[in-house]
């Protein structure tokens, strides 16, 4: 659980389409180049949390023992090594000479662009203009080659999300409780400014600081404040881009461990958090590096 939860708030973010439609409302010129910055530093984030959550359950204070239980006959042929039905995957070779096609067209397109603008400049456009048709193509034609009916498998995935929001509501409510008394009573400020001259070294704009740190205790605040950062600073600067890239890269740990233990009754949650917040400090530090690096 300790694992699966690291992997869960540190999950890597292939489209962050809430803050793609914010910035395009806020009249963003580019408003899909958080793209590749986000999904670098969510996947960064992830190998951290891997990395961690295996080292630190080896450590005596993390270790978790437990008497052997029986194995059902059921179980033991799932882990017999005789593999799981696969759906019906069929070979298509138009999405190969299609996929071809479309490799092809960007690469003739990179080269058009560095003719013109350079190469170092070229690849920073390809990244941040491109990223979402490239990664949507890529999913679609994916399906479409395996057979998937994708609009049917969005419907349902739509559906199971809706019945997991019906369960986790009281959870919810009593996180976001918490935080709000926290956010009223000034401790998330104090905290913020005491950071602020670390953050300072890591090349951080000072405005985009409280949202690093809201991040990991509440989506609403966070998004408040990335919100608030984009109109006063445009959606397209440094701190803009900045605050997009850690909102999209990044999870609501304290929420996310609260629902999970609380709905299956987990006391003990060992070193979950710790991993957690490691995870979302990578994240944060990759989007800040990132995002200079584009911007640079």
């Amino acid at each position: 659980m300790a694992l699966f939860l690291a992997i869960n708030t540190a999950g890597v973010c292939v489209f962050p389409t809430t803050m793609i439609a914010l910035r395009a409302s806020m009249g963003s010129a580019a408003p899909g180049s958080i793209i590749f910055p986000t999904l670098a530093a969510s996947l960064i984030g992830t190998v951290v949390a891997v990395l961690a959550a295996l080292a630190l359950q080896r450590l005596p204070m993390f270790r978790f023992k437990t008497d052997a239980v029986a194995v059902s006959p059921v179980a033991a042929g799932s882990r017999s090594g005789v593999p799981a039905p696969r759906g019906d995957v069929r070979n298509r070779p138009w999405a190969l000479a299609v996929a071809l096609a479309a490799a092809c067209a960007l690469g003739y397109a990179l080269i058009q662009k560095a003719a013109s603008v350079g190469w170092g400049e070229a690849v920073k456009t390809a990244f941040s203009d491109w990223s979402l048709v490239v990664l949507i193509g890529a999913v679609t034609l994916a399906g479409l080659a395996r057979g998937v009916k994708i609009y049917d498998v969005v419907v349902e995935g739509g559906k199971e999300g809706f019945d997991i929001a019906l369960r986790i509501i009281p959870f919810l409510v009593a996180m976001l409780v918490g935080v709000g008394m926290l956010r009223a009573a000034g401790v998330i400020d104090l905290l913020a400014g005491v950071l602020q001259p670390v953050t300072s070294l890591i090349g951080m704009p000072p405005e985009v600081l409280p949202m690093a740190f809201l991040r990991s205790l509440t989506g609403g605040g966070s998004m408040g404040v990335a919100t608030e950062i984009m109109k006063t600073h445009g959606p397209d600067s440094l701190g803009g881009v900045m605050a997009s890239s850690i909102y999209g890269s990044s999870e609501t740990t304290f929420y996310v461990i609260a629902v999970y233990f609380g709905s299956v009754q987990v006391k003990n949650g060992r070193h979950t958090l710790l991993v957690c917040l490691l995870a979302d400090a990578a994240a944060v530090l990759a989007s800040v590096w990132l995002c200079r690096w584009i911007l640079s």
